[in-house]
């Protein structure tokens, strides 16, 4: 039997490059000694060069093939692009994938993009009816004075800049910091990051994290995980440190069969509206007064020792091994 060319490209130069890196070791020891399956691993750096494991230039040609460091050239049957942030949850790579028609882990260009940009995230869970956080956007650092008015109509709010993940770009801001000075710098800074930025009201409850993954023909979601944060706000070093005082729960308890329910339900309905493909997580606040709110959705969600995802699916009953090689398997029958 031919062995299947896998070519898991990760890092992606950005602002998540090592993390991804980190994911990518994941998934590199899941498929290790998969003898169907024959692995390369990748790292593509900040302007698209793409290197093997000795440092070496690899160079990808337009009609799917890799040309290695021993001139061997290799055919992409399937591509794992592990890339948290751009150019890879943003929808770049998956765009150019299309374009050579291979096949490849997580969706496509169009859903990867609506779901990168927080603002558009929010606008399409509006339209198909996902109640979600209240959110104000803007599209120019000169709306200050806009922002500092909803923060003191809101007592406080979440500054995000639009277009990253991981909590890169996110301040937790309150009334006191406008006059300190500390909103105009978060302000400023989030520009840097991405053309739009959005405020979110901080909202009281539970933070929940979901699963949803495409397994043997059936979209499953997992039952939801719990991220319990210190001061409610789960920033990029609470995520991936290891002196992290996070505290994340596999399943989160004391939670009625109705509002596990209308989480699975919730989780299943953006899925499908947003048109998503192989996985995503997808996270919920579950509130007192407004109920279960959507807070975002993660195309490709982190895959260290301590990311949520691949925990909660085995917590379902599923390797993440398996998972993979479903994945890739269902690719070759189409």
């Amino acid at each position: 039997m031919n062995k299947i060319n896998v070519i898991l490209i990760h890092g992606g130069g950005g602002s998540e490059h090592e993390i991804a890196i980190i994911s990518s070791k994941y998934i590199q020891d899941s498929l290790a000694n998969t003898p169907q399956i024959n692995l390369i691993p990748l790292e593509m750096r900040a302007q698209g060069e793409l290197f093997d494991s000795n440092g070496e230039q690899i160079f990808f040609n337009n009609v799917g093939k890799f040309s290695l460091a021993n001139k061997e050239q290799v055919k992409a049957d399937y591509i794992i692009p592990c890339i948290h942030g751009s150019p890879g949850e943003d929808g770049q790579v998956a765009a150019m994938l299309d374009l050579m028609q291979i096949p490849y882990l997580g969706s496509a260009a169009e859903a990867s993009m609506l779901c990168f940009n927080k603002i558009s995230t929010k606008l399409w869970l509006d339209a198909v009816g996902i109640p979600n956080t209240p959110f104000k956007s803007y599209t120019n650092p000169k709306q200050l004075e806009s922002a500092a008015q909803t923060i003191k109509q809101w007592g406080g709010g979440f500054l995000k800049a639009a277009s990253q993940g991981s909590s890169v770009g996110c301040y937790s801001l309150s009334p006191d910091d406008i006059d300190s000075g500390k909103l105009a710098r978060c302000f400023s800074e989030a520009f840097t990051l991405s053309p739009y930025v959005i405020l979110e009201k901080i909202v009281t409850g539970r933070e929940l994290e979901v699963a949803a993954f495409q397994f043997q023909g059936e979209l499953v979601i997992a039952p939801p995980g719990e991220v319990v944060a210190p001061d409610s706000f789960y920033s990029y070093d609470e995520k991936y440190s290891a002196q992290s005082e996070s505290i994340t729960k596999v399943s989160a308890p004391d939670l009625s069969q109705e509002q596990l329910k209308q989480i699975k339900q919730l989780a299943h309905k953006s899925f499908l509206a947003f048109k998503l493909k192989d996985l995503a997580r997808i996270d919920f606040f579950l509130t007192e007064q407004e109920g279960v709110l959507l807070g975002e959705i993660n195309t490709f969600p982190g895959l260290t020792p301590i990311s949520m995802f691949p925990q909660m699916m085995k917590h379902h009953g599923v390797e993440f091994k398996d998972y993979l090689i479903d994945r890739i398997s269902a690719s070759q029958d189409t």
